[in-house]
C-alpha cells in the first residue's frame, strides 16, 4: 500500500492541486482534505495519515496550531507546511513545533514532489530505526531508554550534518556528543529545555575525552574553537544553499532552524561580497535546533 495524504487548506483550488501532484506522480493515496483547523484536527487522528500538507493560515486555527494540537495527542503523521508567508520567524516557528518541510506558494510542482519523497524518506528511515529499536527491546525504564537511545540519536544527527555538509568538520563529532549529552540530562522530558550553559558543557565533554581517550589535548577552549569553526561552516553551507536556490528545501528547513534568519541573510550577503561582516553564530541555538529535528 502506497503513502496515505491528507490536505488542510481552505482555498479548494490548492486542495486540487496538491490531490492531483499526488495521484499524477505515483506518491500515495489522498485519504482526505479539509478546510477547517477543528476538522482536520479530528480527521487526522482517525485516518492517521503517513503525509499531512498542513496550509499556515486559516480562518479558525492556523496550522501551526493544529500540529500542536495534533502532537499533543499523540499524532505520528508527519507535516508538510504549505503557505505563502514569507515571515522568517513564523517559519522558525513552524519548524520548532513540529513541521518536516516547509512549501513556498505558488506551488511548484517539481518542488512539492521532491519534498514529498524526502519527507517520506525521512519517515521510512525513522521507521527501520525504531523497528531496530524494538527489535532489541530497547528502554526498559527512563534511564535506560536515554542510554541506549544515543545511536539512534547519532545516526540521526550524522543524516542532518551530512546534510549540512559539515560531517567531514572536526567539530562534528564534538556535537554529536553535546547533542547527546543534553538528551541524556533531559531524559524522556523536555522540562530542562535551555537550562544548561555552554560553558559548563564544554568542560564536561573536555573531561569525557579525558577519560574515554586520555586526550588531554581537548582542552575547553580547543573544543569550543572547534565547534565555533564546524558551525561557521554549518552557516557559510547553508548560506550558500540559498544564494543558489532560495526555495531549496534544506535551505528553507535549516536557515530558520538552527541559525537566525537574519545572521543566514549577512552570510548570504557576505558570500556575495556586499557586506564585509559575516553571519553570527550561536552554539545554543544551533543545539536546540538539532534537537528539535529529532523529533
Amino acid at each position: 500500500m502506497g503513502a496515505r495524504f491528507y490536505v488542510v487548506d481552505d482555498d479548494i483550488g490548492v486542495r486540487t492541486i496538491l490531490s492531483n501532484i499526488v495521484d499524477d506522480n505515483d506518491l500515495g493515496v489522498i485519504v482526505g482534505a479539509s478546510e477547517s483547523g477543528e476538522e482536520a484536527v479530528e480527521d487526522i487522528m482517525n485516518l492517521s495519515p503517513d503525509i499531512a500538507f498542513v496550509d499556515l493560515l486559516l480562518p479558525s486555527i492556523d496550522g501551526i496550531e493544529i500540529i500542536k494540537q495534533l502532537r499533543a495527542k499523540g499524532s505520528t503523521t508527519n507535516f508538510i507546511m504549505v503557505s505563502q508567508v514569507n515571515s522568517a520567524d513564523m517559519v522558525s516557528e513552524a519548524y520548532q513545533n513540529g513541521i518536516d518541510f516547509y512549501i513556498n506558494k505558488p506551488i511548484n510542482v517539481i518542488e512539492v514532489v521532491s519534498v514529498t519523497k524526502r519527507a517520506l524518506e525521512n519517515r521510512k528511515y525513522r521507521q527501520v530505526i525504531e523497528q531496530i529499536g524494538n527489535t532489541l527491546n530497547i528502554a526498559q525504564n527512563s534511564a535506560e531508554a536515554v542510554v541506549q537511545k544515543k545511536p539512534q540519536v547519532r545516526e540521526d544527527v550524522i543524516a542532518i550534518f551530512t546534510e549540512l555538509g559539515i560531517l567531514g568538520d572536526a567539530g562534528c563529532e564534538d556535537l554529536i556528543k553535546m547533542v547527546e549529552l543534553v538528551l541524556q540530562d533531559r531524559g524522556p522530558s523536555s522540562q530542562n529545555l535551555h537550562k544548561y550553559n555552554m560553558k559548563d558543557l564544554y568542560l564536561r565533554l573536555s573531561q569525557q575525552h579525558k577519560t574515554e581517550n586520555g586526550d588531554v589535548s581537548s582542552s575547553v577552549k580547543a573544543i569550543e574553537q572547534r565547534v565555533r569553526r564546524t558551525l561557521q561552516s554549518a552557516l557559510s553551507n547553508v548560506a550558500t544553499m540559498g544564494i543558489e536556490d532560495f526555495g531549496n528545501y534544506r535551505f528553507e528547513k535549516y536557515s530558520a532552524s538552527i541559525f537566525e534568519f537574519k545572521e543566514v541573510k549577512t552570510e548570504m550577503d557576505h558570500l556575495r561580497g556586499k557586506a564585509d561582516a559575516r553571519g553570527k553564530i550561536s552554539a545554543k541555538l544551533f543545539l536546540e535546533g538539532i534537537i528539535n529535528l529529532l523529533r
